[in-house]
């Protein structure tokens, strides 16, 4: 139950780019926002205050018409304050893919992407994950694809790691009957 009516302010401000250089197009956003809540009471019991910048980088460049590769990264610091209890939170996430046709019609392709996640609070935490998705289609009838998923994390000093794999394949008999 409040005690009184409550006042909350927020403000906004940031700013994008784009830059088109041929080949390597690439664009800049930075953002922040400030929230605060507060009431007419002295003891000021529902007082909360957010602040949030956040940084984002994207790039892309073009190898060739069958090759493409695309970085973005995020970063988002987060300061919070609730009576007496503080909190700052920094995030940062950076993802790098890459596309890649290949085989004499540019029927086969391979993906590739490596993520990297931090979170830096009171419980700290690191994600790794890098994966390959191969696809070859061996003919109009027949194709086959293979998966390899590798993740490494971190929570508070404790590592985890894993690889999996997936393998198969797609055969159509008739427009109707098609196999995995």
């Amino acid at each position: 139950a409040f005690q009184s009516p409550l006042r909350v302010q927020d403000a906004h401000e940031g700013f994008n780019l784009n830059l088109r250089i041929p080949d390597w197009p690439m664009s800049f956003s930075w953002s922040r926002s400030a929230l605060t809540q507060d009431s007419d009471l002295s003891f000021n019991a529902n007082a909360f205050d957010r602040n949030t910048e956040r940084f984002s980088y994207t790039l892309s460049h073009d190898f060739s018409e069958y090759s493409r590769l695309t970085f973005r990264s995020d970063i988002d610091q987060v300061t919070q304050t609730s009576g007496m209890f503080n909190s700052d939170i920094r995030n940062q996430r950076h993802r790098l893919l890459h596309y890649w046709n290949f085989g004499d019609n540019k029927e086969h392709r391979l993906d590739s992407s490596f993520s990297l996640t931090q979170r830096k609070d009171q419980f700290d935490s690191t994600m790794f994950d890098w994966s390959e998705n191969l696809y070859l289609k061996h003919s109009e009838e027949f194709s086959t694809f293979y998966n390899l998923l590798v993740s490494r994390s971190t929570f508070n000093e404790v590592d985890a790691q894993s690889v999996t794999g997936l393998a198969g394949f797609r055969h159509r008999l008739y427009a109707n009957l098609t196999t995995q």
